[in-house]
């Protein structure tokens, strides 16, 4: 997902994480069913809204070469990690981030977030199409240039997106790397509590498999003072694991603070 390198830079921050503009969205914002209503040329018609109906995770490589895992939960919240697959080690380069509205078999967002890794962030939008539990192909516009992300389900791992998420699959030590590159160490308890280290910062929080009994943890992290550059401060997000091909396991962490002015990502493999 090679966005345009000539983007405005950002330094680098403490304990993974990218500093960009704020939103109105809060992640995590549920949708309910609904209906939207559109009037054009006095002729008014009525769209039922489905929510979850686009649910999943799906993996591919978009249309500028960068390999890409897209998330969409049950509540038509998303998030797209992009990056480079070596092998099969996924190294993250950047997190599209937003809230959607799913609707027999289209889905569409407007308060899209691109946190890329060393730069500013961009609004945009998207809009996509979907077979339940199959693929999402998706079309992300932002800073007037877009971007095809045609997503299938994931191959050549264990992961199932309609089990339960498993703390069993998370506990122990992970290694991990942020978005702006700084390494993280990781310890995970049995109960889904950590404590994590990073330049000097450190963090805590929980892993919390969803309640909707989906592959998906619910992510906390809250920052001790500085030097983390979020002191104080707490992210809350979404989290994946997978066990691939080789026989190595995936982590991967997206999460924001609730202004979504700031952006968290940790990648792990172990």
């Amino acid at each position: 997902m090679n966005w345009n390198p000539s983007l405005t830079s950002c330094a680098a921050l403490t304990a993974c994480l990218v500093g960009c503009g704020g939103g109105n969205a809060t992640p995590g914002g549920e949708f309910v069913l609904g209906s939207t209503t559109t009037t054009l040329n006095n002729a008014t018609t009525t769209t039922q809204l489905t929510p979850g109906q686009a649910q999943g995770v799906y993996e591919g490589a978009a249309s500028n070469g960068r390999y890409f895992n897209t998330l969409v939960l049950d509540n038509d919240q998303y998030y797209i990690l992009y990056g480079t697959l070596s092998g099969e080690v996924f190294s993250v380069a950047g997190v599209i981030a937003g809230t959607g509205q799913a609707s027999n078999g289209s889905f569409a967002s407007s308060d899209l977030k691109d946190f890329p890794a060393g730069g500013m962030p961009l609004s945009g939008t998207m809009s996509a199409t979907y077979a339940p539990g199959a693929s999402f192909n998706s079309v992300v516009t932002r800073g007037g240039a877009a971007v095809t992300f045609s997503g299938v389900v994931l191959a050549n791992t264990s992961y199932t997106y309609n089990t339960p998420a498993r703390l069993a699959e998370v506990s122990g030590t992970w290694a991990a790397t942020a978005l702006t590159g700084e390494s993280v160490s990781l310890e995970i308890a049995a109960n889904g509590t950590y404590a994590a280290t990073s330049l000097g910062c450190n963090f805590s929080g929980s892993f919390v498999p969803r309640a909707s009994g989906k592959n998906v943890f619910n992510f906390t992290a809250s920052f001790g003072p500085a030097p983390c550059v979020l002191a104080n401060q707490t992210v809350t997000g979404h989290a994946v694991t997978y066990l691939l091909g080789n026989g190595k396991r995936q982590l991967l962490v997206a999460a924001s603070d609730a202004a979504r002015s700031v952006a968290t990502l940790l990648a792990g493999i172990r």
